[in-house]
């Protein structure tokens, strides 16, 4: 559904009033650091560069473990605008940085990262592309915010757990809570986007803290995906699959932009893609490739010169 909500008006009545003081975040103290995310990503356009996972899924050839601070910091290297990577909770609640149910494909250990300890999770070696132990350990978010730059954005999923692996206090609103306390103890609202293919996980997120800005994670693209991502007040929607094999309508990219929502796809990894998601004015890429994305940009800009 369509709401009348405005985030131009929005973004204009914040940028007139935002004149608190300072904080550590890059903003002011009156400024909704949901407002001041939409507009850092703004101004990178004509697209903000995520990338996925740090360099992409644990995979042959990969030299980088997907998730890992390794994999982030060549990111960062790599002039990334921004950093895209998965949360779950661990046995005893605390937030880990983990794409599947288990930790079965990145590490070498075994069994589903809620029936095990932080402490026992923080040990397990992650692999590389080949499967041979790294160095690397599965990080937090304290060490992600802790990289430089301090204020590259950090574009982080909530991991609702599937059947198999969901026990009491696990669920969505318990991962949120979790989010928005770690979030709130870090002061780090203002470079954060909090993603999710669950709904009501966003909607919990919002109803503690609607400043922190949200993205609703979709396959393809749906008109009633725009209409749940506007009814849950999201921020922005997150279509995507496998590109080039996932097309989007331009009338429904269209659409999302019109009811106020930015659009980030993912994952989109050849200069094709690129280029055609470009042309349909999207706010943002999630790539596996962002030193890809950044050279189409380049290129681009240099057509125009």
């Amino acid at each position: 559904m369509k709401t009348g909500f405005s985030w131009a008006a929005a973004l204009i009545v914040c940028a007139l009033v935002a004149c608190g003081s300072h904080n550590n975040s890059g903003g002011t103290s009156t400024d909704h650091a949901n407002f001041v995310v939409h507009q850092r990503i703004a101004r990178l356009a004509p697209s903000a560069v995520f990338a996925h996972r740090g360099q992409g899924p644990t995979a042959p050839g990969n030299p980088y473990p997907e998730n890992s601070l390794a994999a982030f910091r060549a990111a960062i290297a790599q002039g990334t605008d921004g950093l895209e990577m998965d949360s779950e909770l661990t046995e005893d609640g605390q937030l880990i940085l983990m794409h599947d149910d288990t930790v079965d494909r990145t590490t070498e250990c075994r069994g589903c990262v809620s029936a095990l300890s932080f402490d026992t999770v923080r040990h397990c070696r992650l692999l590389d592309g080949d499967g041979h132990p790294t160095d690397q350990v599965p990080p937090t978010l304290d060490e992600v915010f802790a990289l430089q730059p301090a204020d590259v954005l950090v574009n982080v999923e909530l991991k609702v757990f599937g059947s198999s692996c969901r026990t009491p206090g696990h669920g969505p609103t318990d991962l949120a809570t979790a989010m928005v306390a770690s979030l709130r103890r870090l002061r780090v609202e203002q470079r954060t986007l909090v993603q999710s293919f669950d709904a009501d996980a966003l909607r919990s997120v919002k109803a503690q803290a609607p400043d922190i800005y949200t993205a609703f994670l979709v396959t393809g693209l749906r008109a009633g995906d725009i209409a749940t991502a506007t009814d849950i007040h999201a921020d922005a929607i997150q279509p995507g699959g496998p590109f080039p094999f996932v097309t989007l309508p331009p009338a429904l990219l269209r659409g999302a932009l019109d009811a106020g929502l930015q659009v980030i796809p993912w994952t989109v990894d050849d200069a094709e893609s690129i280029n055609t998601l470009l042309d349909s004015n999207v706010s943002g890429i999630i790539s596996d490739k962002p030193a890809l994305v950044k050279q189409v940009l380049r290129d681009r800009a240099a057509e125009r010169d």
